[in-house]
């Protein structure tokens, strides 16, 4: 579960006992402590209050900091109970951002990690329904060339690649690609579909498109300082390492982890 724990009230400076909550900045605050205390069943249940008493009585509702308490509720849910519960979990959240009328878009990251937890526990049917719900709420909601649809296509293309079939995966990366095909081509975004590509080449062993790929992106992205482009620098000499040890090529194979731990 990919879920980040969001923080809206600060810590306490103890981890006591809580006593009941009456407010749910103090149900936060309680279960904040009892986290980092590594009491995470009831963390997750006074986060679980904190979300429905802030949905009840926050006198300035906003609906994107319901958002944060409930993304807590479940990822503490995941850590807690695991990823049956999270997903549970994730319907509630969804659930009660609906009731209060919340934009789409806010209640995409709740169904994400359902696709996500569904391919996992193997309910591949509702898991593929629930990735092209995503794919169709995220070009709603941000546009068909934003970040968020792009990512959503790509990682649609892997979940039809491995449970349903290669034609299908390939078919969702072409949707990405046309998505960025108005972009400079060193544009990052354009460069994140370039490494689907190579990485959906390499599963399908078609080895040469994909080492060719991985190099150009290579030659893109090395001397950059961006943070972003690092971090996907890193993951193409990562999956350089994997292409070439699938191809038996240690030496190639040791030389990609090596400059891929190099990356800052």
């Amino acid at each position: 579960m990919r879920i980040r724990a969001y923080i809206v009230a600060a810590l306490l400076a103890t981890a006591a006992a809580p006593a009941w909550a009456i407010t749910w900045q103090e149900a936060n605050k309680q279960s904040v402590d009892l986290m980092e205390a590594g009491r995470l069943i009831e963390a997750k249940d006074l986060a679980a209050q904190a979300a429905d008493l802030y949905e009840k009585t926050a006198a300035n509702y906003k609906a994107e900091s319901h958002a944060d308490l409930l993304l807590n509720m479940v990822d503490l849910t995941y850590r807690s109970e695991g990823i049956r519960a999270a997903v549970g979990a994730s319907r509630t959240a969804i659930a009660a951002l609906e009731r209060k009328g919340a934009e789409p878009a806010l209640t995409v990251p709740f169904w994400k990690e359902m696709a996500v937890g569904l391919e996992n526990l193997g309910e591949l049917e509702e898991a593929g329904s629930t990735y092209m719900r995503v794919n169709n709420m995220t070009r709603d909601a941000f546009g068909a060339q934003s970040a968020e649809h792009v990512v959503s296509l790509l990682e649609t293309a892997f979940f039809a690649r491995k449970n349903k079939s290669e034609v299908q995966g390939r078919r969702y990366v072409e949707r990405a690609q046309e998505a960025v095909a108005g972009l400079p081509g060193d544009h990052v975004l354009r460069l994140v579909v370039d490494r689907g590509t190579a990485k959906m080449d390499m599963e399908q062993r078609n080895f040469a498109a994909a080492e060719k790929t991985y190099l150009g992106l290579v030659d893109k992205l090395k001397g950059s300082a961006d943070k972003d482009r690092q971090e996907l620098l890193k993951v193409v000499y990562q999956e350089l390492a994997e292409l070439y040890g699938k191809q038996g090529n240690a030496a190639k194979a040791d030389a990609m982890v090596v400059a891929a731990k190099a990356v800052r």
